[in-house]
């Protein structure tokens, strides 16, 4: 019998924190391993969402940026998971590329996957495009999406 896996779809934000604290919540509940997935955009985009925070340096490029945000991402998740109630096996995997093409692909390999929802509702969803509603509607595994302000209530 294999282990059982929760994921995680972690992003810096409130929604992302939530998720985070659930997946861990059910992971301890259900004996699982907690897989924290957080996923960098690659090429300009990434560049673009912190050149004004990235002092200007010579010889560093788009690879370089990108490894930096991975870096940090994986230093701020492994900080939250340290807050979390211990025994729980904890994985933290930090990917490059799109969010949604990204957690479906990894959902392969997880009996669930909780993630967060910005909750821009539905017109805003049609306009911008949806994380969430893609990884719902293709995923592998059963997807749990929280709205927007929902949270955790921890059981007594």
């Amino acid at each position: 019998m294999r282990e059982r896996v929760i994921g995680v779809a972690y992003v810096d934000s409130p929604e992302g924190l939530e998720a985070l604290r659930t997946g861990h919540a059910l992971a301890h509940r259900m004996d699982a391993t907690l897989r924290v997935i957080h996923v960098v955009k690659s090429g300009v985009g990434a560049y673009a969402g912190i050149a004004a925070s990235v002092p200007a340096r010579h010889g560093t490029d788009i690879t370089d940026v990108t490894g930096e945000l991975r870096l940090a991402a994986e230093h701020e998740i492994l900080a939250h998971v340290a807050e979390l109630d211990d025994g729980v096996p904890v994985e933290v995997d930090t990917f490059v590329g799109d969010a949604a093409d990204t957690l479906i692909a990894v959902s392969e390999n997880l009996d669930l996957l909780v993630c967060g929802s910005r909750g821009h509702g539905p017109v805003r969803s049609v306009l911008l495009g949806s994380v969430s509603q893609r990884v719902t509607a293709e995923s592998h595994c059963p997807v749990i999406v929280l709205p927007r302000g929902v949270k955790m209530v921890t059981p007594v």
